[in-house]
């Protein structure tokens, strides 16, 4: 494809050719601004033409009003209430604060675009706490193998080491069982506020509370100091991948379409960061499209908790599809 730009009088164009042996695209493959009379800004006239390949296609004259840059008043005053977004990487505790926030708002805004943006905003930051707990849960991890292959000598030592890791492990989970408790009651409300206010979209305000209130029930508790001080992470599907949580459900329809109809239970497989956002968005709908679905997002980069294990061994039990959600794959694409 070769690019090449142009001035005509004071409007600038810009001209695309693309090479026959490119696929055809069913998009236009010209489009350049007019020369027009009326005064710059007005409007902008965009000629398509050609369309197939070795054939001419018939002109098309179409006039648009140029938007404005400058935001309506409805938008300024919704979107001046986010300053805090400028803090790319805050702290588990304000980001429970932002939720607060968020939760609020609902009996603010009546539907529209703005009870979606606050509805967004929430499946975000809720994602955003399951995430950071989970990484908080699973602690630091230790492998002392490569030691031990280099200095078979100290073998001894590094079993003593292993023991005394796993030891401390243990005494670290059972001090966090309630965390982990609060965490899977934490997982199942936002899993059913995602199927019964974000999939399926917002029918009947009441459900929209009722849903709010239980999340906000779940906020009241009070986390270690060690987890509200962890820094969250941002998923690279968001951050620099520019996709959209909507994206995730056209992910579900082509995943639906494929998946063979004998009804077998499902457990989505999340990997993170992205996967703890993914994961129980595509749970929630293929729960909408009534499948029996589970989710866990894992780090496998830092090993499986006991809870993970267990979750796996549960679904194997249950003869359970297993459906894996990663950021991207071959083509930095999302992959399911």
């Amino acid at each position: 494809m070769r690019t090449e730009a142009c001035k005509n009088g004071d409007r600038s164009a810009s001209v695309v050719e693309t090479h026959q042996s490119q696929v055809a695209s069913p998009l236009p493959d010209r489009a350049r601004l007019q020369e027009s009379t009326e005064p710059p800004g007005a409007y902008a006239e965009t000629v398509v033409q050609g369309g197939i390949v070795g054939d001419e296609a018939p002109v098309q004259l179409v006039s648009r009003d140029l938007l404005s840059d400058v935001p309506l008043p409805a938008e300024a005053d919704f979107y001046n209430r986010y300053r805090w977004c400028l803090d790319a990487c805050p702290v588990l505790r304000e980001v429970v604060n932002h939720l607060w926030g968020e939760l609020a708002k609902l009996d603010q805004v009546l539907g529209g675009w703005q009870q979606s943006e606050v509805i967004t905003n929430i499946f975000l930051l809720s994602c955003s706490i399951t995430d950071t707990i989970d990484d908080y849960l699973l602690g630091n991890a230790y492998d002392f193998s490569k030691l031990g292959r280099a200095f078979p000598w100290a073998k001894p030592g590094v079993y003593a080491l292993e023991t005394l890791v796993s030891v401390t492990s243990k005494l670290r989970r059972s001090r966090l069982v309630s965390l982990y408790r609060w965490k899977e009651v934490w997982r199942a409300a936002v899993t059913t506020f995602l199927n019964r206010c974000f999939v399926a979209g917002v029918s009947d305000r009441a459900v929209l509370l009722e849903q709010r209130n239980q999340l906000a029930q779940l906020l009241r508790t009070e986390l270690p100091k060690g987890a509200e001080m962890r820094r969250a992470k941002i998923p690279a599907f968001f951050r620099s991948r520019d996709f959209a949580p909507h994206d995730c459900l056209e992910l579900g329809l082509k995943l639906i379409a494929s998946l063979p109809e004998d009804r077998r239970p499902v457990i989505v497989m999340g990997l993170r960061t992205a996967g703890s956002f993914l994961a129980p968005l595509l749970c929630a709908f293929l729960s909408r499209q009534l499948l029996h679905a589970e989710w866990l997002a894992v780090r496998p980069s830092k090993g499986l908790t006991a809870w993970e294990k267990g979750t796996l061994l549960q679904a194997a039990q249950k003869k359970a599809r297993m459906i894996i959600v990663a950021s991207k794959g071959p083509h930095h694409c999302p992959r399911a």
